[in-house]
């Protein structure tokens, strides 16, 4: 009976170390070390779905799966889209004059074939006005897709990839420019020239695909490999950079993170009057990453992000309020402007349909924006709330107010 006992109490001791919850501490610790390992490599690189399968779904199912543009057709059917492309071609200023006068309120894209056309508008409009940093913001994928954990960095890079070369082309049939797509570095390029060109440097005319560093060169010490080692697996600079600098009329740049911002203030040193464009290059959030870490410091942005104009902006926002005692109150809106058109702020009023609230010159920060639409709901005044990142509050030592115009 004895042996039996002790023969019962190693089966239960094994039983419990190989049990789920033993095992749970170490299988979190291990993943939460994965994780590390992962957000620091800034390279993901999981096999996915690509999201050409996105591409034709409509635009609107970035918010919501059924949405309705408040003018989505003209009078006599004629679309808004196609009858203010038509008006502005027949308006259309010389080459160096300036825009309109009086900026008009566009409507919201209907699709993201709309959305891409009226970005490729705002940049004529811009390229014609002689903007030297433009800026190009909308949501690569739809917001159930961006979310999920199984979209990839990949992901994102394919589809900006897809509407830098869309805007690329309808810039050469357009304006009949030179333009050249710029990566961050040569490894980007060389899968931008496999999924779009087939490995060719120039997938269609007059538009090539470049980077602005290129591979670095033999090492001449173990030392010098030592230091390109860490210039790639640590501080994530790949290559040194590119002194052929394409001549190109416009250049249109995709894939460029905190730490290659500097490398696009020395493009445009060497080139400043070669107009950029930033297409979904987050450089808001890149504003509020100054000064943590190996990002830039804040002086960043006064002195080069601040020259940076949003000809196409598009971003949705939820909302929710709550509060003690009172009733919470949740609404969605959406900031969205296309050059040379005014800062708009809108109200979704229903499943899908939104309701201009706010018409401004200037750009208003999402503090504001939240107000606005706080007041339009009938929402408490107290909820009301006045905290604005540091970038927008203090606008003393920029070298342009462009940024927010």
């Amino acid at each position: 009976q004895i042996c039996q006992m002790k023969s019962h109490s190693r089966h239960r001791r094994r039983r419990r170390a190989s049990s789920p919850l033993v095992r749970l501490p170490a299988l979190l610790a291990i993943s939460c070390t994965l994780l590390s390992s992962l957000c620091w490599s800034f390279q993901l690189h999981p096999s996915s779905p690509s999201p050409s399968q996105q591409q034709q779904q409509p635009f609107s199912t970035l918010r919501r799966p059924s949405i309705r543009p408040l003018a989505a057709k003209a009078k006599g059917g004629a679309d808004v889209a196609t009858r203010e492309k038509k008006e502005k071609k027949q308006n259309a200023a010389p080459a160096g004059a300036p825009a309109a006068a009086s900026p008009r309120v566009m409507p919201l894209p209907a699709s993201i074939v709309d959305c891409i056309a009226q970005a490729a508008e705002a940049i004529e409009a811009g390229y014609r006005d002689r903007i030297p940093l433009m800026e190009v913001d909308f949501p690569p994928l739809p917001a159930d897709v961006l979310n999920s954990a199984q979209t990839a960095d990949d992901d994102v890079f394919r589809a900006n990839l897809k509407y830098a070369v869309d805007l690329a082309v309808a810039l050469v049939d357009e304006m009949r420019l030179n333009v050249t797509v710029y990566f961050k570095d040569a490894v980007d390029c060389e899968a931008a020239m496999k999924l779009q060109g087939g490995g060719s440097q120039r997938p269609y005319p007059n538009v090539t695909l470049s980077s602005i560093r290129v591979g670095y060169g033999p090492a001449e010490s173990r030392w010098d490999s030592v230091a390109k080692f860490l210039q790639e697996n640590v501080f994530n600079v790949k290559g040194d950079l590119n002194y052929d600098v394409a001549a190109a009329d416009i250049y249109l740049l995709v894939g460029f993170g905190g730490f290659a911002y500097e490398d696009i203030r020395w493009l445009h040193q060497q080139r400043p009057d070669t107009p950029i464009v930033l297409i979904n290059c987050l450089v808001d959030r890149i504003r509020g990453d100054l000064g943590l870490g190996r990002y830039p410091p804040k002086e960043f942005h006064y002195q080069f992000l601040s020259q940076i104009k949003p000809v196409y902006f598009l971003k949705f926002r939820n909302f929710a309020e709550t509060g003690f005692g009172k009733a919470p109150i949740f609404f969605n809106g959406i900031l969205f402007r296309a050059y040379p058109g005014t800062w708009q702020s809108l109200l979704e009023v229903a499943a899908g349909e939104y309701k201009l609230i706010k018409n401004e010159a200037d750009r208003p920060s999402f503090t504001d924006v939240r107000n606005d639409l706080l007041e339009a709901v009938g929402g408490d005044p107290s909820y009301r709330d006045n905290a604005k990142p540091w970038w927008e509050e203090n606008f003393e030592g920029e070298a342009s107010d462009a940024w927010r115009k």
